[in-house]
């Protein structure tokens, strides 16, 4: 289908060419000086020591879980709603997943109410939760203060686990350039953080993704993780002028390449005026949505929210038969609209592959019957927000 208004588009021109034509004429496309120059580049704007570039933003997480010490056997806490990939990330570890709540409709990012019950519960039974995910859903920080109070584990003292430490791994794959309300960026509060730059995101490689932190152990593990456990890579040889080097660790083909390292140099200087745009067109929305009742938009409640990156655009309806009846009317109109996310611990393989009985979350389930994401982009105009808005009062007015 050719759709008229698409969910999500990329602001590349000349300057992404250029920069990915330079690299081609320079004949080194594996990892090397642009990729070096492009983990500066996110460390300036995070205000972070240490960026390590990778393949994916999934590689990220991978590589951050077991930088951090997530080994086999440990408890990560997780959101239910969120991609696949954060929870995959903690199953490659071979660690298993502890799915958690949402605060309410209005904030769907992790609970730090639900946080604190499984921590409890889990500290009377095991020393093994050794991390927790949040991820900054559509592009809007979790509570992260709240968070941090609730990883101490209310257990008497002297008890084992009160020693225990929990570690912050955040999936800010929706959220470069974002900050909580404190002033810190998102992705650099926990011990690490991992990126994406997937071809839907603010920050666009087409594939790729990055591990931040301020941890120096973390990064030098993770860069060995990322180029097969070797003590250094082919453009370090290159260099240096020597072809000798060790495997310390069982490590992966993690590593990116220059030419979405040249891309990401460009975007990265369009970032804060894109994600301003988003802004923009947010406000929009939620300014011409505010007068049909049958809608609900999340984060819009008042709470502070610190500067978030508006990755997505994400609506509540009614109900799920609302939800797929405004859903096909504007699939009818050329407009397309996606579901963030069928939540994690429904699908089959989770359900049928992890321990323990069917989990319970409610307010998540709920949520997730009733959303439905809007199209948000900074090639988007007003005219086509008003138009997408009267698309939905139209499909509303069938019911």
């Amino acid at each position: 289908m050719k759709w008229k208004i698409l969910l999500s588009d990329i602001a590349f021109d000349e300057q992404e060419q250029e920069a990915v034509a330079k690299v081609i004429r320079s004949k080194w496309l594996s990892l090397g000086p642009v990729t070096e120059e492009f983990e500066h580049a996110i460390c300036e704007m995070l205000g972070c020591k240490y960026a390590v570039a990778t393949s994916s933003g999934t590689a990220a997480l991978h590589l951050a879980l077991l930088a951090a010490g997530v080994k086999p056997g440990c408890d990560v806490l997780v959101p239910a709603l969120t991609f696949v990939a954060t929870v995959n990330a903690i199953l490659y570890c071979q660690a298993t997943p502890i799915f958690c709540d949402i605060t309410d409709l209005l904030e769907p990012t992790i609970s730090p109410e639900d946080v604190r019950c499984k921590v409890s519960t889990l500290a009377d039974k095991s020393e093994k939760t050794a991390a927790i995910m949040p991820v900054h859903y559509a592009g809007f920080p979790c509570r992260m203060a709240a968070l941090e109070e609730a990883l101490t584990p209310r257990v008497s003292k002297g008890s084992k686990a009160t020693d225990r430490k929990i570690t912050i791994i955040e999936d800010a794959a929706h959220a470069p350039g974002a900050r909580a309300p404190d002033g810190r960026a998102l992705g650099t509060i926990g011990a690490a953080g991992a990126l994406s730059f997937f071809a839907n995101k603010n920050l666009v490689t087409g594939e790729g993704g990055m591990l931040v932190t301020n941890n120096s152990d973390i990064a030098q593990t993770a860069r060995l993780l990322r180029s097969h456990g070797i003590t250094s890579g082919t453009w370090e040889r290159q260099v240096k002028g020597f072809s000798d080097y060790d495997m310390t660790m069982l490590g992966f083909n993690y590593r990116p390449s220059e030419l979405a390292s040249a891309i990401g140099l460009v975007q990265v200087k369009k970032l804060a005026e894109n994600n301003a745009r988003r802004k923009t067109l947010f406000l929009l929305y939620q300014r011409l949505l505010s007068n049909i009742d049958e809608v609900q938009i999340p984060f819009t409640t008042g709470s502070d929210f610190g500067t978030p990156a508006y990755h997505i655009m994400p609506i509540l309806l009614s109900d799920e038969l609302t939800r797929n009846r405004v859903s096909l009317r504007l699939q009818q109109a050329g407009i397309q609209t996606s579901h963030h996310y069928r939540l994690a611990h429904q699908f089959t393989y989770y359900r049928t592959q992890l321990p323990g009985p069917p989990q319970s979350l409610p307010i998540s389930e709920d949520y997730s019957r009733r959303q439905l994401t809007l199209p948000l982009h900074p090639l988007l105009h007003e005219e086509d927000i008003e138009w997408i808005v009267r698309e939905i009062t139209e499909a509303l007015k069938q019911s």
